[in-house]
C-alpha cells in the first residue's frame, strides 16, 4: 500500500502512516544501526491483531538471541540511556550530514541535487547527465572512495545510473573534507 501523508501530522513517516492506518502499518527495524553492528537484535511493530502469530511464527523458525544481550538492552532502554545515546549521536551525523552538503555545494556548485538528506546515514546524490558504472567505482577506490551507484541497488535498470549512493556515518568530518575533492576529481576527470 503506497500513502500519500498530510504533511499536517507531525512526526516521522512511520508514525503518521500508523496515524492514518494502525491495522495495515508494519515496521521492522534494528538496534545494529544504531547502536553496535555486533548487537543483532531486531524489533517489529505491528498492529495488534498480528502479534500472536507474529510470535508463533518467531518461536519456531529463528534462531535466538543470547539471553545476556537481550537483558543488557532492555537494562538499557529501561534507564532511558537508548534516548541519551539516540540524542547524542543525531548530533553527531546530522554534524557529519551538513558538512557532506556543504562540501558538496563547494565542490559541484549547483550541479546535483540531493535526495533523503533529512536524516540517516546515507545520501543519494543526483549529477544530472552523469553515468556511474563499475569503471567509475573502480576508479573511486583508487583514492580510498567506497561509493556504490544507486543503479547497483535499483531493480528497474538504466533509472538511477546518474546517483550515488553515500554513507558517512562511519566517516568523521575531515575525512568528508577530504574525500569529496578526490570524488570531484574522478567525477570531473581534472
Amino acid at each position: 500500500m503506497i500513502m500519500t501523508v498530510s504533511s499536517g501530522i507531525r512526526g516521522s513517516r512511520f508514525l503518521r502512516c500508523m496515524v492514518m492506518a494502525p491495522q495495515r502499518v508494519i515496521y521492522v527495524g534494528t538496534f545494529s544501526k544504531v547502536l553496535f553492528p555486533a548487537l543483532r537484535i531486531g524489533y517489529v511493530i505491528l498492529p495488534h491483531r498480528l502479534q500472536e502469530s507474529w510470535r508463533k511464527l518467531r518461536m519456531h523458525t529463528d534462531v535466538q538471541n543470547v539471553p545476556f544481550e537481550q537483558a543488557a538492552l532492555a537494562e538499557f532502554l529501561r534507564a532511558r540511556k537508548f534516548d541519551r545515546h539516540i540524542r547524542s549521536m543525531r548530533k553527531v551525523y546530522g554534524e557529519r550530514r551538513k558538512v557532506l552538503l556543504e562540501c558538496l555545494k563547494s565542490n559541484f556548485g549547483s550541479e546535483w541535487c540531493a535526495w533523503g538528506d533529512v536524516a540517516g546515514l546515507h545520501l543519494v546524490v543526483q549529477f544530472p547527465q552523469m553515468r556511474f558504472d563499475d569503471v567509475f567505482s573502480a576508479k573511486c577506490r583508487k583514492y580510498g572512495i567506497r561509493i556504490a551507484s544507486v543503479e547497483w541497488y535499483s531493480l528497474q535498470k538504466g533509472k538511477h545510473i546518474d546517483k550515488l549512493l553515500l554513507g558517512y556515518g562511519h566517516l568523521d568530518v575531515d575525512e568528508i573534507r577530504e574525500k569529496i575533492p578526490f570524488l570531484r576529481s574522478v567525477i570531473t576527470g581534472k
